[in-house]
């Protein structure tokens, strides 16, 4: 199989965009938030689709992560080759619902189902997970939307982890407005991508208290004191003579 080219009508940032792949290793080479990780997720969806969108869950499934910032078109397509053949697969996807998804293959123009209901699967013989796990890489986690938490530097070094609740597009990438979920109101300053750290995917209720916890002196003598009583409990089994030589034959008890 071999990526020709492809056209993004909505996507994430990317909006009215068109790539043509060369005939070599086709690079992209731009600064961060361009849309270089938005580009990798748009060729996975065009070949395996995205799973609906559930109101109960405490991630961001990329049908909503890659929702068009802008609004209007949410989708696109992408022309291949495969086993001889040139491809184009049409995909317009719904907000929430794969169900209300529409795809169309064409072969030379004309319509075909060659390439069955998820052309992924045909293509290179394993599901989306396993395509994910093998075949396809990130440069990270994913391009940023509203409603994920970063972890940001200000101007003068410290460091920041607050909520996106506005995403600026800019001619030098986009810059994100920012609010703690404790705060009545948002933070003064956006914030540029190149000052965004990371966007946090996975977090351990209240282990900030610990970690608050460690850095007094109660907790550095909680620490020594747990540290001491683990090596003695190592220790104390020799120390009750707990471990005893096993008497050589004809010796007696």
């Amino acid at each position: 199989m071999k990526l020709i080219e492809c056209y993004i009508a909505g996507f994430g940032a990317l909006q009215d965009r068109s790539y043509r792949f060369d005939e070599g290793l086709s690079v992209f080479c731009q600064h961060n938030g361009a849309g270089k990780s938005t580009l990798a997720a748009f060729l996975k969806a065009m070949l395996y689709g995205m799973p609906s969108y559930k109101a109960n869950s405490k991630g961001f499934e990329d049908r909503r992560h890659y929702f068009p910032f802008g609004g209007g078109a949410y989708g696109g397509s992408l022309t291949l080759s495969f086993q001889g053949e040139t491809y184009c697969i049409t995909r317009r996807f719904d907000a929430k619902s794969e169900v209300k998804d529409a795809m169309s293959v064409t072969c030379q123009g004309a319509p075909t189902d060659a390439l069955g209901k998820i052309p992924g699967r045909t293509i290179f013989q394993v599901d989306s997970d396993s395509f994910e796990r093998t075949a396809f890489f990130t440069a990270d986690p994913g391009e940023l939307a509203v409603g994920d938490v970063i972890t940001f530097r200000l101007a003068e070094g410290t460091v920041v982890t607050h909520r996106i609740v506005e995403v600026l597009p800019g001619v030098d990438g986009p810059s994100y407005r920012t609010k703690g979920d404790a705060n009545e109101v948002e933070d003064p300053t956006p914030v540029p991508a190149e000052n965004v750290i990371g966007r946090v995917v996975w977090a351990v209720p209240r282990l900030g208290y610990l970690a608050a916890w460690l850095q007094t002196a109660s907790g550095r003598y909680g620490v020594m004191a747990g540290g001491a009583l683990l090596v003695l409990m190592l220790l104390l089994p020799d120390l009750l003579g707990v471990w005893t030589k096993r008497p050589e034959k004809g010796e007696g008890l």
